[in-house]
């Protein structure tokens, strides 16, 4: 194995949201193929955090890793906390190229599926079967 991707999120304490990060690693573990390892680590509130996902990259003998934070927005998480962690990664593992990608930010496809997600919740509510916000 000679690349990792380390699929970042805030992390949460409900096991469930947590879940969807394992999904979406593998999910894309099925489109890489084999020579690049896909694992997942959470900011906070859950395991495996981040240290300890880079530190199995790096056991797993991968000369590059890439850190794909699953944010919306390049906010303080991103711009401090994973770029802090990812420092620290370089000083114990200088022999292994780590990159950041950018967060998912204003992808277009991103409107595409809100939108997706809005029409299904209308359809849901025409029918009785979808959660309606509270009334002010």
């Amino acid at each position: 194995m000679q690349q990792a991707l380390v699929l970042v999120a805030h992390g949460s304490r409900r096991r469930e949201a947590n879940e969807d990060l394992q999904r979406l690693a593998d999910q894309l573990a099925g489109r890489v193929g084999p020579d690049v390892a896909v694992r997942w680590a959470y900011l906070e509130l859950a395991a495996p955090s981040i240290p300890e996902a880079l530190q199995c990259a790096a056991a797993d003998g991968a000369r590059q890793v890439v850190i794909a934070p699953v944010f919306l927005s390049a906010g303080r998480h991103v711009q401090e906390d994973i770029r802090r962690i990812a420092a620290d990664f370089r000083r114990h593992f200088p022999h292994i190229d780590l990159r950041i990608a950018a967060p998912i930010g204003l992808h277009p496809k991103l409107a595409d599926i809100v939108w997706d997600r809005v029409q299904a919740a209308v359809r849901d509510a025409d029918h009785g079967s979808g959660e309606r916000p509270a009334a002010p």
